[in-house]
């Protein structure tokens, strides 16, 4: 009985010596590398502590699946910061509560927001360390203006499959007399003398045409004119014998 109680009081003392773990994970959504173990760094810093020892200051050992664990954590208030060179990382900052029973609570810190108030939002333990959905690269260098083939008229063509297909289109258009003729001069030349007949044809069809049209308004012109100088004479013997008539008239 006694030996049970020694036992009891000897597991209490060394768990209060030891305190709590704390476990977390990197999720980067694909496997860590050691260039993402080296320029990820997630430490914890002690803000309140509740005995006589210092306050602790941990930097985080990651394992190639992305866990990491503070381990012996005392009764108190931590602070937990995760930072990356390449990876905007959330939460950047979160806070860590550990209870005198070894209980641990996590809450997460908004940026621009005291730690001390920061007990609304609770995390979900194993807390979760990942890059931010919106912006989750960091840009160390922005350009100022987009070049040409990101913007612009010609962006326009480039990233539009039918614009690209048209213009592509067009320029072989173009260039393939200029290919053809380069490849086979015969060929092309002969193209250019069955051209020019063709042309030489059709100006000589017109022309005849026209001349064709041309007499048919000659023919129809001398036709119209024709009737009226047959009228003429008959009206001016009318006349002359309306005349006589008078005179013989005026005699009598």
């Amino acid at each position: 009985m006694q030996l049970s109680f020694v036992l009891l009081l000897c597991l209490s003392v060394l768990q209060t010596v030891l305190g709590a773990d704390f476990v977390g994970e990197l999720d980067l959504g694909r496997a860590l590398t050691a260039h993402d173990v080296g320029r990820t760094d997630i430490h914890i810093l002690e803000v309140i502590s509740t005995g006589t020892h210092q306050p602790v200051k941990k930097r985080a050992h990651l394992k190639p699946d992305g866990t990491f664990k503070f381990k012996d954590l005392a009764p108190g208030t931590y602070i937990i910061s995760a930072s990356s060179i390449d990876y905007n990382l959330v939460p950047y900052k979160a806070r860590v509560d550990v209870t005198p029973d070894d209980e641990i609570k996590a809450y997460y810190i908004p940026p621009g927001q005291k730690w001390a108030d920061s007990d609304k939002l609770n995390l979900t333990l194993p807390m979760k360390v990942y890059p931010q959905s919106k912006a989750p690269l960091k840009e160390y260098i922005k350009r100022r203006s987009p070049g040409l083939l990101e913007s612009g008229p010609i962006a326009t063509i480039i990233n539009n499959p039918l614009y690209l297909a048209g213009v592509i289109i067009m320029i072989t258009v173009a260039l393939l007399p200029k290919i053809m003729e380069f490849m086979d001069p015969e060929g092309i030349a002969e193209i250019k003398n069955n051209a020019k007949l063709e042309k030489r044809q059709t100006q000589s069809a017109s022309s005849i045409e026209v001349t064709k049209k041309l007499e048919k308004v000659g023919s129809t012109v001398s036709k119209e004119s024709s009737p009226a100088q047959e009228q003429t004479p008959v009206s001016a013997s009318a006349t002359s014998s309306q005349t006589t008539k008078k005179t013989k008239k005026r005699k009598n």
